[in-house]
């Protein structure tokens, strides 16, 4: 019989993680005019909220944060929705000066650069000691969206193929450990890597609390981040000091996704990203793509996202 992969932080443990949700409906007296589910995705809003300083850090953002990094306006593809938002015409937070260039473009005027919530999370004054350095590689592969329809396949090739370039990119069986970050989705996949020495491991449930600062702790653990298109967590891994790759093998979804093609294409990578092709730890990219310049200050993002609310909302009305 094959043996299940080894499951980094317990097997027990990643379960409730994929169990645990959020914190828990807002009071119904401070709902704002119009919100959206995704600001919940990836603790943004929890974030966000805290470090205003809001007495209730349940209370909903009014309007729609950007979901992850993107080039565009920062509403396209997976949780966009970018009609609902030019209805709408609801209040919308991007991440970087160039996606507010492109939102105002596309009729989005009205959008405002915030920075990445990431940013907001807190960090020492060197972020690369946020985490002890490990020797190992972290893989983050395409996920399944099952709310868009379409399942991403082909594990048991892909994970035969990753055994055999992260050898051949020196992280072996022994010297350097190598670990899947299975997104939730996908978490009953983690039987393809059965045999192959490779470890498995889950964040957990996107709208947990602590996702991102979970995410962030297993990205600082590792010396390298290695995903098959340009994407997200390839930015905090360089912001932390981190090494990034984009390559290794590719999984497909069934039906093929609108909008991926473009950040998985190699061609347009070497173009606007050369060096994540070998590995790299650009800062400045980092700071540039996830919008660290954008930054507001705690009392800027009040104002920004909650003009709405009473002074008595946040723990030091009247300090600031």
């Amino acid at each position: 019989m094959t043996q299940d992969p080894e499951i980094l932080g317990g097997d027990a443990e990643i379960e409730r993680r994929v169990a645990t949700r959020g914190d828990g409906p807002p009071d119904p007296l401070r709902e704002p005019v119009i919100s959206f589910a995704s600001n919940d995705w990836y603790s943004h809003r929890h974030i966000l909220n805290r470090f205003v300083g809001l007495k209730d850090v349940r209370t909903r953002i009014n309007g729609r944060l950007q979901h992850g990094w993107q080039t565009c306006c920062g509403f396209e593809g997976e949780q966009g929705r970018k009609p609902e938002v030019l209805a709408s015409r609801c209040p919308a937070y991007v991440w970087s000066k160039r996606n507010q260039k492109r939102a105002s473009e596309e009729g989005m005027d009205w959008a405002q650069a915030i920075g990445a919530p990431f940013f907001y999370m807190g960090w020492p004054e060197d972020p690369a000691t946020f985490a002890p350095l490990g020797s190992g590689l972290l893989v983050f592969p395409y996920h399944s969206v099952p709310s868009d329809a379409y399942v991403v396949d082909g594990w048991a090739e892909w994970a035969r193929k990753l055994r055999k370039f992260a050898t051949e990119i020196g992280f072996d069986r022994t010297q350097a450990p190598v670990t899947v970050c299975f997104h939730p989705f996908d978490w009953h996949q983690r039987r393809c890597l059965s045999g192959l020495g490779i470890r498995a491991t889950c964040i957990g449930s996107p709208t947990c609390d602590d996702y991102l600062k979970r995410c962030a702790e297993l990205i600082g653990s590792h010396a390298m981040v290695l995903s098959d298109r340009v994407c997200t967590a390839g930015f905090y891994a360089m912001w932390l000091r981190r090494e990034w790759m984009v390559g290794g093998p590719k999984l497909y979804s069934i039906p093929k996704a609108l909008h991926e093609d473009r950040y998985a294409d190699r061609r347009w990578i070497h173009r606007n990203f050369p060096g994540v092709l070998r590995g790299a730890a650009h800062v400045g990219i980092a700071e540039t793509q996830l919008g660290l310049d954008c930054m507001r200050t705690r009392q800027e993002l009040r104002e920004t996202l909650y003009a709405w609310l009473p002074d008595e909302a946040f723990l030091d009305a009247g300090v600031i």
